[in-house]
């Protein structure tokens, strides 16, 4: 995981997560499975947690961690609508086996891609305005965001407190009633 934390303790081992100014989970279950291969979104990965802690001033998000994310959760959800406009790509590396592109197309009624990873990266490289990507994250929780390959701002975020470690059809159905909502 990729972490900002305020300095000053004399050990890392003295930092809790309360002491987390900003997180970016690996998804070390799926498309991540070493630390490494997130390198080519490591730039969103910084874009999207400075982005989060000029949400958290600007929208004056306060309380512990829980109403933290909470609250930057709410946010980028209100931002979902903008992934209509543009292609999803869904790394084929997060689907699982009991998901396929038809269980996608039956919930998900925008357009979307299911690509290899390979694709993603090079959105990201190119800062390619046509698409939007998914990323899961399933650590001890799962998380679930989009990201604008431009300049990494979530567009859509999800958080359950589950072990489940699949892309499934309840989480497309969110992302499209999300989307839909505004």
């Amino acid at each position: 995981h990729v972490v900002l934390i305020m300095g000053g303790k004399a050990r890392l081992s003295h930092y809790n997560y309360d002491d987390m100014l900003a997180y970016a989970p690996i998804n070390h279950n799926g498309n991540e499975i070493n630390n490494t291969d997130c390198a080519a979104r490591l730039i969103n990965m910084l874009e999207s947690m400075l982005g989060a802690i000029n949400i958290i001033d600007q929208e004056d998000i306060k309380g512990n961690s829980n109403k933290m994310r909470e609250g930057l959760e709410s946010y980028y959800r209100k931002q979902a609508y903008k992934i209509k406009d543009r292609t999803l790509l869904i790394s084929k590396d997060v689907l699982g086996k009991k998901m396929d592109e038809n269980d996608i197309t039956n919930v998900y009624p925008y357009k979307f891609e299911v690509c290899d990873q390979q694709k993603i990266n090079n959105a990201i490289k190119n800062k390619d305005k046509t698409y939007y990507y998914y990323q899961p994250a399933y650590t001890q929780f799962k998380f679930a965001f989009v990201f604008d390959p431009v300049k990494g701002e979530v567009v859509y975020a999800s958080f359950e407190k589950t072990r489940s470690v699949n892309l499934n059809r309840k989480d497309i159905e969110d992302l499209a009633y999300t989307i839909k909502k505004k």
